[in-house]
């Protein structure tokens, strides 16, 4: 995986990978946490959400009559439709555009570019 390597005035250095993004992919709430995004953090906290809502809903739809499941069974797939959508969104957002993310902000707080760090090559190969 290519490297880029991003240098601050003030001397830090900062090497991003770029391409796609398997943690991002995996799990875009320990993404996000980990690389202060907590705009989408916070997005990433719907899907949960939803799924709690999809639970109490559930809790009420038993609890509010013998024969009334059949009338709560549209919202409850509704919202837990809603919530894998939206989880399935966010792991293609952080990762296929999560690096993409993190060095676009990084030149916004002053990184510019150094050079690309290729792959290391075994020395044995031509």
């Amino acid at each position: 995986m290519t490297k880029i390597e991003m240098t601050h005035s003030n001397g830090r250095l900062l090497r991003l990978s770029a391409g796609f993004s398997w943690l991002g992919f995996l799990t875009p709430q320990l993404w996000a946490m980990l690389n202060a995004h907590w705009r989408i953090w916070a997005i990433s906290l719907v899907p949960v959400l939803l799924a709690r809502v999809t639970g109490g809903l559930q809790e009420y739809c038993d609890q509010s009559g013998k024969g009334a499941t059949n009338t709560c069974d549209l919202p409850m797939d509704g919202v837990a439709i809603c919530a894998v959508l939206l989880q399935v969104a966010l792991m293609g957002i952080c990762g296929f555009r999560g690096n993409a993310m993190l060095m676009q902000d990084a030149l916004k707080r002053g990184y510019v570019h150094t050079n690309v760090a290729r792959p290391e090559q075994d020395p044995n190969t031509l």
